[in-house]
């Protein structure tokens, strides 16, 4: 069986994230945790670029991060479902670890 791309909309969002590399993932985390989605996050990068005001300084290059947040956000649209379930798991099984 051929494996399927990283962000293959066949793949449930648990699946998707798990083999998304560690940027990505991220990103992923980043943009929903601060943000609360990616297109708002999208938006500020764009902001950032332009050098307008902008509300968070995401770490790293701006015009490599926005890629990434537009092939995040393809992803869930064509899955019709959104990463909020598994990026809720994600960081509360970091704030657990954490205590």
């Amino acid at each position: 069986m051929p494996s399927l791309h990283p962000l293959d909309p066949a793949l449930p969002p648990a699946q998707a994230f798990a083999r998304l590399d560690d940027r990505e993932r991220r990103l992923l985390v980043e943009a929903k945790t601060l943000y609360g989605g990616l297109a708002d996050a999208a938006e500020d990068l764009r902001r950032r670029m332009a050098g307008r005001p902008y509300l968070y300084h995401l770490p790293g290059d701006p015009a490599e991060a926005l890629p990434g947040l537009e092939r995040l956000a393809r992803y869930e649209l064509a899955c019709g479902t959104t990463f909020d379930e598994v990026v809720d798991a994600a960081v509360g099984s970091l704030s657990e670890v954490s205590r």
